[in-house]
């Protein structure tokens, strides 16, 4: 045996360097010509990608990739050019593609995803790679930088990572994503900038840095804030005892509030919201995320919305306001819920019995106490402020739970009288006259304060703000550490504080977590740098434009039942620079009345707009139509009446072009090209002098044949003893309109004493002439007339149909679908990183890391594909193979009908809207 030993030892030594050296690892970089095709081919010559604009970028829709069992890295991007041609990115081209892969053996087998020559999706590709292939470090980790800068330039979800893993291993090399700057200091003073994906993509130079105690100098009260006017509400008041809501004394003048007069009617509009809100809000964010702020909030107050509760709930609790310093929910605030409690010490029992049950799961979370302002708490906190509820009572009947001792000290001194609060002030009193409490028609009540308004615009909230969204972003890159298995160097970030991970989530002692922000009411914001009191100002000069004389708040009304929703909002007054102008110079003073616009029961579309004639902008009209028609005078349009209306009768036309929806946006393009002479629409306008009017269609008709003879006939017709008058085309101006495919167009009016009436469509003439008649005969037979509802706005309203809104819903589908499916495929690189770092459930392991639920916005699930090595949708499919599907995302189209109005006043803005689940039964 001994004569064995040495040998054996010499063969162990032997077997460790074989296993060692073929260990090594392989870094490589190949192009396409370095591979060997085991199973299909490399597309020839160049293919056009689909690509996607977003805020500037071109975003190509399904990108190439590579995967391979044996790689522990495996990468595929495009070579770029020196001159940084983004067009490229559009266009793929073998020649151009390189191939970055880590590993440990060769040789080594994979398959490439590559654009098809025609069609949509990729085409998986088999390659080999031989044994000898030599190691590229340096090009290797430049081809693996430039995936995840691509990938981060994209702006979708997972930027922390990527822009990690950007930079990692490459010191050396700066980040230069090709993409728009999002990184400037103002950025992050923007009043709702606060969200995840902007603090993902900050960029960490030096201006982003959050300033340390030697560079903060600068006294944050030294620095002027906003210096608008607000608005003299004493003067709109009315003399009479206003209503006041019972917990609007206990809130403090400068903070947002929403009412809810029952514990029923918040349960009511919560159910509503949960219905149709989270579907209206994913129409318009960029990425198809779920914060979970609603089961957040409730889990971290201890309030769970169970049956229980449901059950409980009506009997201990008279009313109900949420309010807080800021609505900044998805990142973190300091909420409070205010109750009118029937029972103090029941509710006092129920809300201590929901933190006992929510300590017995998660003994992390500690039991509190203590005084605030003389005012007793009790409470349950944990660490990472997963769990954070204060539960105090304020006077004789309300109680407060709230996750902030912050705010339940402003609570405190408001209801206590010494510091203003809501119910003191002027522009709440006259919102609460205009919207008056204990109504049947309010299930919510919301305002936003002047104050609020002030304060969120101020140095001290834009300052705090801006440092949170750039402490998120240092949060994210320690979280991508985190995941990466590295050490967290606290010394990187020294302005975060201590650094600590519970439960896999990176904690600062200052800022605390991506989960839940410190919220700003609790930040030390009373020193800042030069550098931030600069960007300050600059966010107050650009955001003061908007106002020219006054600045002031924002209330609202909302009822929800089985029958339908409304809502009531005003904002006084509109910015300067509002969307809205146009519209107050043409409706000046006039005022819509109920009937004006000749409403009528066929209309599946009306819209009316009151016209002042006496506004500038209608002046300068009339002025340039003298201009360019000497022949209708001075005062061309001085008949015109104060309204002018349009709407779209039911009829074969709207049916067929329904149908030609359902096939998609092109085919009802293409309907409505070849029948627009069939289109029942009519314009009204209202007449105030019939011999004007006449006089008008006169020299019309002259200035038409004197400028163009010999292209149009104008004849007249009849119809139930009433006359209208057709103009037709003729000679080549008809052969061209035939060549076009549009046949029989013409253009029919109605004169009457009281409206003109156009259309294209000649049966849409006889059913106002009909309509005109049955009016007269009813006042001749001194008959009923049938009520008049009124229009929904005073300066301009609109009302639809269940048949337009299905045609709505048919026309945008398409689109729809599109943006939905990109949104989707958007969510799939991250998911397939995590799927790559091992985590199986990469959907669990992303909510868990980032505090954010990826989502598909067709309603459908992320799962794994084998045979494509990706995540897919089950609705959508993934970019390599997608799916056909075509999504009902349009929100209205289960309504029966919708009806909006606007009310210029006050230099401000009323909107009200209805949508009607079911029509109300005829009383006929």
């Amino acid at each position: 045996m001994k004569n064995l030993h040495a040998p054996l030892l010499f063969l162990s030594a032997l077997l460790a360097t074989a296993c060692l050296t073929s260990a090594k690892e392989h870094l490589l970089h190949l192009r396409m010509d370095d591979l060997v095709i085991t199973s299909g081919s490399l597309p020839k010559g160049t293919i056009d990608l689909s690509y996607r604009w977003e805020q500037g970028r071109l975003i190509p829709e399904a990108l190439p990739y590579a995967a391979s069992a044996q790689a522990d890295e495996i990468y595929l991007v495009l070579a770029s050019e020196p001159s940084g041609n983004r067009w490229r990115r559009s266009r793929f081209n073998a020649s151009d593609a390189r191939l970055a892969i880590r590993c440990r053996t060769l040789p080594l087998t994979g398959t490439l995803y590559l654009p098809k020559k025609e069609g949509d999706g990729l085409q998986p590709v088999s390659f080999r790679v031989n044994k000898g292939t030599s190691s590229k470090k340096q090009d290797f980790q430049k081809t693996r930088k430039d995936h995840y800068e691509q990938l981060l330039a994209s702006g979708i979800p997972g930027a922390a990572w990527f822009r990690h893993q950007a930079n990692a291993g490459t010191p050396d090399r700066p980040q230069r994503p090709d993409r728009p700057s999002r990184g400037s200091l103002e950025d992050t003073l923007d009043l709702f900038s606060g969200g995840r994906a902007l603090s993902e993509n900050l960029q960490f130079d030096r201006e982003l840095r959050l300033p340390n105690e030697g560079n903060s100098t600068v006294k944050v009260d030294s620095i002027a804030g906003i210096t608008i006017k607000e608005l003299e509400w004493e003067n709109l008041l009315k003399d009479e005892n206003t209503q006041l809501d019972h917990l609007a004394s206990s809130i403090p003048s400068d903070q947002h509030a929403l009412f809810f007069p029952t514990f029923s009617d918040m349960m009511t509009v919560f159910d509503e919201a949960a219905l149709r809100g989270t579907p209206f809000l994913r129409m318009f964010e960029s990425r198809s995320e779920n914060a979970k702020s609603k089961e957040k909030y409730e889990f971290q107050l201890c309030l769970p919305a169970t049956d229980l509760s449901r059950l409980l709930g009506p009997s201990l609790i008279s009313s109900i306001a949420f309010t807080g310093s800021d609505p900044f929910m998805r990142t973190g605030t300091d909420l409070a819920i205010l109750y009118e409690a029937k029972s103090v010490q029941g509710l006092l029992a129920a809300l201590a019995l929901r933190r006992a049950q929510t300590a017995a799961a998660h003994p992390e979370a500690e039991a509190v106490d203590g005084k605030v302002l003389g005012t007793h708490y009790a409470g349950l906190v944990s660490k990472d402020r997963s769990i954070s509820s204060y539960a105090a009572t304020l006077g004789e009947n309300v109680v407060v739970v709230t996750n902030s001792l912050e705010q339940l000290k402003k609570l405190a001194l408001a209801h206590k009288g010494k510091n203003t609060s809501l119910a003191q002030l002027d522009e709440y009193k006259f919102f609460r006259q205009r919207y008056r409490r204990g109504s049947a028609s309010e299930h919510a009540f919301l305002i936003v304060t002047d104050a609020a308004l002030r304060r969120w615009c101020g140095p001290r909230w834009r300052i705090g703000a801006s440092r949170r969204t750039r402490a998120a972003a240092a949060l994210s890159e320690l979280q991508a550490r985190q995941v990466a298995g590295e050490k967290l160097a606290g010394n990187d970030f020294p302005e975060l504080g201590q650094i600590s991970v519970i439960e896999g989530q990176v904690q600062s002692e200052v800022y605390g977590n991506l989960r839940f922000l410190t919220p700003i009411s609790e930040l030390d914001v009373y020193l800042v740098s030069d550098r931030e009191k600069r960007a300050y100002e600059a966010f107050r000069r650009g955001y003061q434009r908007n106002w020219s004389t006054f600045f002031d708040p924002i209330a609202a009304r909302l009822y929800v039942d089985e029958e339908k929703l409304s809502g009531d909002l005003t904002v006084m007054p509109l910015i300067a620079s509002s969307d809205y102008n146009d519209l107050i110079e043409i409706t000046g003073k006039s005022r819509l009345r109920a009937g004006a616009g000749d409403p009528h029961p066929e209309a599946l579309l009306h819209a009316i707009l009151a016209l002042d004639m006496k506004s500038p902008t209608m002046q300068q009209a009339t002025g340039m139509a003298a201009i360019l028609a000497p022949s209708l005078g001075v005062n061309a349009f001085s008949w015109v009446g104060e309204w002018a209306s349009v709407y779209v009768d039911e009829g074969p036309f709207m049916e067929e072009l329904e149908k030609a929806a359902g096939q998609g946006e092109d085919a009802a393009w293409e309907f409505m090209e070849s029948n627009f002479g069939r289109a029942p629409v009519a314009l009204n306008l209202e007449v105030n002098n019939p011999f004007k009017m006449t006089a008008f269609l006169a020299a019309l008709r002259a200035w038409i044949e004197q400028t163009s003879p010999g292209m149009t006939e104008w004849t007249n017709h009849e119809h139930a003893g009433q006359g209208y008058v057709k103009i037709a085309p003729t000679g080549e101006v008809r052969r061209d309109l035939q060549d076009e495919g549009v046949e029989d167009m013409a253009l029919f009016y109605l004169p009457s004493s009281k409206l003109l009436t156009f259309s294209l469509n000649e049966a849409v003439i006889k059913g106002a002439i009909d309509r005109q008649l049955a009016e007269r005969d009813r006042r001749r037979k001194r008959s009923a007339a049938k009520p008049i509802v009124p229009w929904f706005g005073e300066s301009v309203s609109m009302m639809a149909n269940k048949e337009v809104l299905t045609f709505i819903d048919a026309f945008s589908r398409e689109h729809v679908t599109r943006e939905f499916s990109s949104r989707s495929f958007a969510n799939l690189p991250i998911l397939n990183e995590w799927r790559k770092l091992g985590h199986e459930d990469a959907l669990a392991f992303h909510e868990k890391t980032w505090q954010v639920a990826l989502t598909c916005p067709g309603g459908g699930k992320y799962v794994w594909n084998e045979k494509f090595q990706t995540y897919e949708s089950t609705v959508f499919g993934h970019p390599g193979e997608p799916q056909s599907a075509k999504i009902s995302a349009f929100l209205l189209k289960e309504f029966q009908k919708a009806s909006f109005g606007l009310t210029f006043e006050h230099d401000g803005l009323r909107a009200k809207g209805e949508l009607l689940k079911r029509l109300p039964k005829s009383r006929d």
